[in-house]
């Protein structure tokens, strides 16, 4: 009887399809427990490339001192009207930013490379 063997087929999937639906939220929960993100020390960088002021506000799955060199190393670099329009994107090396916000002289941008990333606070 091939209809039956053929429900028996799609109950099987659809089984393992809610298996699997009830068992990813955990796993997603542990994934973002996994992910190491911490504020930084709010010591203010002059000279830093990005702005003539610039502080690493977060990290995730790397140092703040990393994520300083990388504005230090490749901020200069970092020129246009990108950086400093509200939704305006720019590298700094391997690091693909988003600016997310822009209020008179100060703004924010969030870069990301692979898992890891970083918040910048630049401005004057």
């Amino acid at each position: 009887m091939p209809g039956t063997r053929r429900s028996r087929h799609r109950l099987t999937v659809a089984s393992l399809a809610l298996a699997v639906a009830l068992l990813a939220p955990p796993w997603f929960a542990a994934r973002a427990a996994r992910a190491s993100v911490r504020g930084c020390p709010s010591t203010t960088f002059t000279r830093a490339g990005l702005a003539s002021v610039s502080t690493i506000l977060s990290v995730r799955d790397m140092t703040c001192s990393a994520a300083l060199a990388q504005v230090r190393r490749y901020g200069p670099a970092a020129r246009g009207r990108e950086v400093f329009r509200r939704g305006g994107r720019f590298r700094l090396g391997t690091f693909r930013c988003t600016v997310y916000l822009v209020d008179y002289e100060d703004r924010r941008a969030r870069c990301v490379a692979g898992a890891r990333a970083f918040r910048v606070d630049y401005g004057s």
